[in-house]
């Protein structure tokens, strides 16, 4: 599997019920065409995917131009390519970093009651 580098290229859970609303909301928001999306469980079988970006299934993790962004700053970059940017930049101002990631944590935690998880 190679990553370019052009591209927003998105590891997600597949199998949860958030991250996939999330995706399709993103798909819908930003131009597709700029959109690379991978399954965490297939990308963690790749080992040297999984070391070089040190992936595992507690979060999105969003890779471009050799950066690489987990959890709520993954979330925050992602909205930002967005027609919402300014509301989201406000947002990601105002809310600290710790708080916003204790938030994804606390979310991410409680997934299943949240939203129920898809089916394997």
């Amino acid at each position: 599997m190679k990553i370019d580098q052009q591209k927003l290229n998105i590891f997600y859970d597949e199998m949860c019920g958030i991250c996939d609303k999330l995706i399709k909301l993103l798909v819908y928001l930003i131009n597709p065409n700029i959109l690379q999306l991978y399954s965490l469980q297939n990308a963690i079988q790749d080992e040297k995917l999984r070391k070089e970006y040190d992936l595992d299934l507690s979060s999105i993790v969003v890779i471009t131009q050799n950066k690489k962004l987990i959890k709520s700053k993954a979330i925050f970059y992602l909205l930002k390519q967005t027609k919402l940017k300014y509301i989201i930049k406000v947002i990601e101002f105002i809310m600290p970093q710790c708080l916003s990631d204790w938030t994804y944590d606390f979310i991410a935690k409680h997934r299943d009651k949240i939203c129920k998880l898809k089916r394997r």
